[in-house]
């Protein structure tokens, strides 16, 4: 099955770009989190509260990013595409996680804190860029029939 119309391949387009961007900011949000995650291990300055803040900042962004991805991927399945939703399945997880997180951080209990953002945020996130790497490929397949 090929893109049958203008506004499907506009779609596709933007997605495509899209998921792009969005695997792009999670190696750069891994990143933060992991840089934050030592340095609360061993201090809890202003420096360090303003890159956790800034690294959840970026995550709200980030899930931003994938509710828009996912109305596309039911716009392109009312139009008889076949795209799983499967690949965002570990968005789940994460609320969970991050009630566990702001828990360990009303209780100022920094080690936790550090240790979910290492050890169970920044693995959520791994998995969602794969799933990303599924929806791009998906979308290739798509645009090229």
């Amino acid at each position: 099955m090929g893109v049958d119309n203008a506004k499907d391949k506009d779609v596709i387009d933007a997605m495509k770009k899209g998921v792009g961007d969005t695997i792009g900011m999670i190696d750069e949000i891994c990143e933060r989190l992991k840089d934050c995650s030592n340095l609360l291990r061993i201090e809890q300055g202003k420096e360090v509260f303003n890159s956790l803040s800034q690294g959840i900042e970026n995550i709200k962004s980030l899930l931003d990013l994938i509710n828009e991805l996912n109305i596309g991927i039911g716009y392109l399945s009312t139009s008889g595409y076949s795209i799983s939703k499967e690949i965002f399945s570990n968005l789940d997880k994460t609320k969970g996680v991050f009630n566990e997180m702001l828990s360990a951080f009303e209780g100022k209990d920094w080690i936790t804190v550090a240790d979910i953002m290492e050890y169970e945020i920044n693995p959520i996130l791994l998995e969602i860029k794969k799933g990303l790497d599924t929806l791009n490929d998906r979308l290739t397949q798509i645009g090229l029939h």
